[in-house]
């Protein structure tokens, strides 16, 4: 067993002179978290001991972010193109 697991375990050990066993609880390390990454408005941390990761979703510090995340949404659409289009003509 990996002794460091987060979970913890035990450990058996055997004396070679006379062959008694010995078992030895280790007890549990817990989560070492990084630093973590952000993409995409979420900060992905990743455990240093066993690889598992958890996300956090980062919030805005701006009251007008969704605003301005629709209007650029509505910018890539089709549509947006056509009002555009037709506010121009009018």
């Amino acid at each position: 067993m990996d002794m460091h697991l987060p979970e913890g375990g035990e450990k058996t050990r055997k004396c070679k002179a006379c062959g008694e066993k010995e078992t030895v609880i280790i007890e549990p390390l817990g989560h070492n978290w990084d630093d973590g990454i952000v993409e995409d408005g979420v900060k992905t941390f990743t455990c240093k001991r066993c690889g598992e990761t958890r996300t956090e979703p980062i919030p805005s510090s701006c009251p007008f972010f969704e605003l301005f995340r629709k209007i650029l949404s509505m910018l890539e659409s089709k549509l947006f193109h056509m009002i555009f289009i037709a506010i121009i003509i009018l």
